[in-house]
């Protein structure tokens, strides 16, 4: 049974109690929404669990603090030595969130994922990369948007994926 939950304060402790009890990943997600220090160490905590990356990615989307950053830096090197890039979807979530640390260094990394030699892993990173900086706009991504380089069914296919991974 699917029950959805509203992260508002009547909710909190609800969704709190989900996340420690149940281990429940849409929760977490929730859970990052309320934005509360006091729940970092708990976010941090399903980083390693396996099957929940996407839900820390989500969570991580939800409540882009600092301290995550180095946790998806290093969930990004994980995922390029697996050299598995067959999953956009799993990319998609990977930028996303990069896109919420508008940061020199994040550009730099976009920058060197779009140097990809493989036609098709760059084809996949460079899509996953416009649909993040295009969810999260910010001036320090408008030169890495121009080396993107996209026809016209490109983008019409990254803005329904947009409509699928909000």
């Amino acid at each position: 049974m699917y029950i959805q939950i509203e992260a508002n304060s009547q909710n909190y402790n609800l969704i709190r109690s989900l996340v420690l009890n149940e281990k429940n990943g849409v929760a977490l997600s929730l859970l990052a929404k309320y934005k509360k220090p006091e729940d970092i160490k708990l976010i941090k905590s399903f980083f390693n669990k396996k099957g929940y990356q996407a839900s820390f990615l989500s969570a991580v989307e939800n409540f882009p603090d600092d301290s995550f950053y180095g946790f998806v830096l290093k969930y990004v090197n994980i995922q390029k030595k697996k050299n598995e890039y067959d999953s956009s979807p799993e990319w998609i979530y990977i930028c996303k969130t990069l896109a919420m640390y508008p940061t020199l260094e994040t550009s730099k990394l976009f920058e060197k994922m779009l140097e990809e030699k493989d036609e098709h892993t760059k084809d996949i990173l460079s899509k996953s990369i416009y649909l993040a900086i295009i969810k999260n706009p910010n001036p320090i991504f408008d030169n890495i948007k121009v080396k993107i380089k996209l026809n016209d069914d490109e983008i019409e296919e990254i803005k329904m994926l947009s409509e699928l991974y909000n």
